[in-house]
């Protein structure tokens, strides 16, 4: 998610308990407070979709791709890792 101080995780509600904070950031910080936390990230493969979106018209338009996780992958608990 895309906050004030930059892109950040956020926890789900029993890790925010577990690790008393509600986001976790990415990028050049994300390695040390991960380690720290005994985190670390991975990439998975999760439901979603795609809508193609456009404005304007002719050379003067331009289009670009949306994508939404699917509604019923709600905290990606339907999402596989994908292997190292």
């Amino acid at each position: 998610m895309r906050t004030k101080y930059g892109t950040t995780w956020m926890l789900r509600y029993d890790e925010r308990e577990r690790f008393g904070r509600s986001f976790v950031p990415t990028g050049a910080k994300s390695p040390r407070v991960l380690a720290k936390l005994g985190l670390k990230e991975r990439t998975e493969s999760s439901p979603a979709f795609a809508v193609l979106v456009g404005e304007g018209r002719g050379l003067s338009g331009s289009a670009w791709v949306q994508v939404f996780p699917s509604p019923e992958n709600e905290w990606g608990l339907k999402s596989e890792l994908v292997p190292d």
